[in-house]
């Protein structure tokens, strides 16, 4: 039944879960790019393309091979943002303290 001028129409499908089904793939190659980022901007202060939402040509980050090779990782890995976080933390790269040497 179609509803009326004033009633609000039922969707036949949820617009979230469908936008959850087409992101994580790997022909959405900047969804797991920006994720990946977003990640190592949480964990070390500062994302390795920054500002975070700024992901183009004249952007470039500031170690591409890096976030390809984690993009690639995270995408091998089926989007486990738990394991990827594990990964980042068990790194010499976080480990390392953030107070210099006398």
């Amino acid at each position: 039944v179609k509803p009326g001028p004033k009633d609000r129409g039922v969707p036949t499908y949820s617009r979230r879960l469908k936008l959850a089904e087409l992101l994580p793939r790997s022909e959405t190659h900047g969804f797991s790019r920006n994720i990946v980022n977003r990640i190592w901007a949480m964990l070390m202060g500062r994302g390795l393309v920054h500002p975070l939402d700024l992901h183009h040509p004249s952007n470039t980050p500031s170690h591409p091979e890096l976030l390809e090779r984690l993009d690639l990782w995270f995408v091998e890995h089926k989007y486990d943002l738990k394991a990827l976080l594990r990964e980042m933390m068990l790194s010499q790269t976080y480990q390392r303290s953030s107070v210099l040497p006398e």
